[in-house]
């Protein structure tokens, strides 16, 4: 049942007269047209109802005060007075022509518009991957039903012990107990196998072809082996991946693990039902807005009764993959710029959590277009003064720049800086017509992803299906984690460790946190 039936228009209605008066009683939202930027008027401020629409570790000084990006988080080049520009911009290969046509992402792909379907739709999400009813031996394996597929194990507890040697490793003795698991994929594609294991354990990853129901124990024919991460391209097929214990001269490395296994298929986007109202999609491009591409889209239906969104910090560094879990979301994206400078992350941005401002805009001097939510969580949008509260927001954070407004690209500012001309990382946020929260992340500066600049990270935005959207910190800021996706829950590819993997995640100011009060 959705939060607003019957008396939906007239509670929009009766938010929008008190948006309007309390943002006529204050400076700190006005509702005439005034300037972000000199060559840039900014549009008026608007509140977003579909109605009214025509469409680990602590933080450590590596992560904030050593980045060798930036000095300001990722801030803009030409930020405004408050912010010395400390961007390094010399690598020629980061560089995009803002007049190359293929920097534009192809608004005719049908395959971008986000799903938006009614989320009572989705399937059941109950997690069924602790137990599973298969024992894992070489006869009886467990099937990956689902991709990422994120098991927690114990060898010592596993049925098998019936491989013992591998023809990718003929000399390594692998006769301790084994878990052995068992998938089909239908299209050419990209495994990743990742395991995380405890103090004194030692299993492998063995990738294989053949039924290990047949083969000889002590020869058991392998595709491929990896002690810790396995990345192999697949064709069409069944196959098998038995995580076996090594055995060492002083006895065999059995013990507890978790393994994490992900398959993407280029060009496809990957539907992830995550909750009740929230879906979690990814997709890698082969080639597109100048390169090879990787894109999640986090899908929140704020209409969703079970569903709340609110900022997280602004009083110091922490990162979305130890925060959120502490919290109790269910996931997160990295928010507000903030100051590397000092190494505890003061923000720039308007932070406000359920009532409480910790942050006013301060990042440029001037108004920076916002988000927030009231109580029920209907969404809101407008353009919020240097130093001053959002009053009609219950949670709120800011953001800069504006990408669309109205359904249509208008950036602003817009500047001719590598920060807005450049290919980086790039977190954003949307909201579509139908209050959908989109959380968007763009990969870059690795082997996963090209980057975008800010005029191709619009058009996609546009492409989403976003009628409003903004920038959120983006380069090496850039995370977005979802409990039980990954080995540590972050889904993209954080580039603060220069590595195409889920461990690069940097320590920022504040994150946005979404929740599921789904049982």
């Amino acid at each position: 049942m959705k939060r607003r039936a019957a008396s939906l228009a007239a509670g929009r209605l009766a938010t929008l007269v008190a948006v309007l008066l309390a943002v006529s009683a204050c400076d700190g939202a006005r509702t005439e047209t005034t300037s972000v930027d000199r060559e840039h008027p900014r549009s008026d401020a608007t509140t977003f109802a579909a109605d009214a629409l025509d469409t680990s570790p602590p933080p450590d000084a590596r992560d904030t005060s050593t980045n060798p990006d930036t000095a300001v988080s990722d801030m803009p080049d030409d930020p405004g007075p408050d912010v010395i520009d400390t961007t390094n911009t010399t690598d020629p290969s980061d560089t995009t022509d803002t007049t190359d046509p293929s920097d534009t992402p192809d608004t005719t792909d049908p395959s971008d518009t986000t799903d938006t379907t009614d989320s009572s739709d989705t399937t059941d999400t109950t997690d069924t991957d602790t137990v599973p009813p298969p024992t894992g031996t070489p006869s009886d394996p467990i099937p990956l039903g689902h991709f990422p597929f994120v098991y927690a194990d114990d060898t010592r507890l596993a049925a098998s012990r019936a491989l013992d040697r591998y023809t990718c490793a003929p000399n390594t003795n692998e006769s301790g107990p084994e878990r052995v698991f068992v998938f089909d994929v239908t299209a050419s594609g990209t495994l990743t196998a990742e395991v995380a294991e405890s103090t004194g354990v030692d299993v492998d990853l063995h990738l294989l072809t053949a039924d290990p129901a047949l083969a000889p124990a002590a020869a058991v024919p392998c595709l491929a082996r990896a002690n810790t991460k396995l990345v192999q391209d697949l064709a069409p097929g069944r196959y098998y991946l038995a995580i076996d214990t090594y055995v060492a001269a002083a006895g065999e490395k059995a013990g507890a693990y978790r393994v994490a296994v992900e398959w993407v298929v280029p060009d496809a986007w990957q539907v992830v039902p995550v909750a009740p109202g929230i879906v979690w999609k990814q997709k890698v491009y082969a080639s597109y807005a100048g390169g090879r591409q990787t894109i999640n889209v986090l899908d929140v239906d704020l209409a969703e009764p079970t569903v709340t969104v609110r900022p997280q910090g602004g009083q110091g560094c922490l990162r979305a993959s130890t925060t959120a879990p502490v919290e109790g979301a269910i996931a997160a994206i990295n928010a507000g710029f903030f100051d590397t400078g000092p190494g505890t992350c003061p923000p720039l941005d308007l932070i406000k959590i359920e009532g409480r401002v910790v942050s006013l805009n301060h990042l440029t001097g001037a108004a920076q277009r916002s988000f927030g939510v009231d109580q029920a969580m209907t969404p809101m949008v407008a353009w919020i003064d240097a130093n001053r509260d959002w009053p009609a927001a219950w949670s709120a954070l800011g953001s800069y720049p504006s990408l669309v407004i109205g359904g249509q690209i208008v950036i602003e500012p817009e500047k001719d800086t590598s920060f807005f001309t450049s290919r980086h990382p790039r977190s954003a946020l949307g909201l579509t017509a139908d209050e959908h929260l989109l959380l968007v992340t763009v990969d870059g500066r690795t082997a996963a992803g090209a980057g975008m600049t800010m005029r191709a990270l619009a058009q996609h935005m546009v492409n989403l299906g976003a009628v409003e959207a903004m920038n959120l910190d983006g380069g090496g800021s850039t995370a977005l984690w979802i409990r039980d996706q990954s080995l540590n829950g972050i889904v993209n590819f954080p580039s603060d460790n220069d590595a195409a993997d889920h461990l690069g995640e940097r320590a920022v100011s504040d994150l946005l946190l979404v929740f599921s009060r789904a049982p």
